[in-house]
């Protein structure tokens, strides 16, 4: 399929007009605990002991999820 809608991309004239010259990434395997991380920053309103930033990290492979405030 990734050929297929590489040739696709190539051949619409819409498609050429908007596109950036990068490769398509598709290789992202995730082969263990913490190796694909997201990552999540939210700036909030400050704290009583002046935090003000929540920071919430997520492991693309077992779905744990961890937040500190």
């Amino acid at each position: 399929m990734y050929i297929d809608v590489a040739n696709y991309i190539k051949s619409c004239i819409e498609c050429q007009l908007l596109s950036v010259e990068e490769p398509l990434n598709h290789n992202l395997f995730n082969t263990g605990v913490l190796h694909i991380v997201h990552v999540d920053l939210v700036k909030m309103p400050n704290g009583k002991n002046g935090e003000n930033y929540f920071v919430n990290a997520r492991d693309a492979l077992t779905g744990f999820v961890d937040g500190k405030a």
